[in-house]
């Protein structure tokens, strides 16, 4: 039938687009020539529906500590010799990496009920220089300094702590960010 072949075209466009915007020159760049189609292969193979139901942080965060190793073995070749990055690791520039693409798959709008259907305080926050920018508090000012998986959770509980506030002057730098390039 015409109807279910135009759906695999939309949905091959709209999984290209998906690529292209979470796959930029800035985040290529930290890889090997001719690695993008290996990365598409190791995000293909991120379990990213069984997030869908989650109900708590907790469970988000055992679910991603899993993924993030698998997802980091699978890239880890494909890294410049360049880039700092630690085989043991995954959580700084793979970390990042995945999360970009969960922010871009998960986070629909329900245009009915006018709110995100996967909630910004389960999702790790993107990140970034400038996101370590906003937390002097921790000492970092590189992603790869984050040398553990706890030195990870002190960023992301961070900020799922200032996410669940009110709007405030220690908050408000996080209105700067594009969600899901720099959030």
């Amino acid at each position: 039938m015409l109807l279910f072949k135009l759906e695999d075209l939309v949905l091959k466009d709209l999984y290209n687009d998906l690529i292209n915007n979470v796959l930029t020159i800035q985040q290529l760049s930290l890889f090997r020539k001719g690695s993008k189609n290996d990365i598409i292969s190791a995000f293909d193979n991120v379990k990213l529906r069984s997030i869908i139901n989650m109900e708590s942080r907790m469970k988000y965060d055992l679910w991603f500590e899993e993924e993030v190793l698998k997802f980091h073995q699978e890239i880890f070749p494909l890294y410049r010799d360049t880039v700092t990055v630690s085989k043991d690791n995954p959580f700084t520039y793979s970390a990042r990496l995945l999360t970009s693409l969960i922010k871009y798959l998960c986070l629909y709008i329900d245009k009915d009920q006018k709110k995100l259907l996967f909630g910004l305080s389960k999702v790790h926050p993107i990140i970034t220089t400038k996101f370590l920018k906003g937390m002097p508090e921790f000492g970092f000012k590189h992603i790869y300094e984050i040398q553990s998986i706890d030195d990870y959770y002190l960023l992301v509980n961070r900020y799922r702590e200032l996410v669940r506030k009110d709007l405030c002057k220690e908050n408000e730098w996080l209105l700067d960010f594009k969600i899901g390039h720099d959030l």
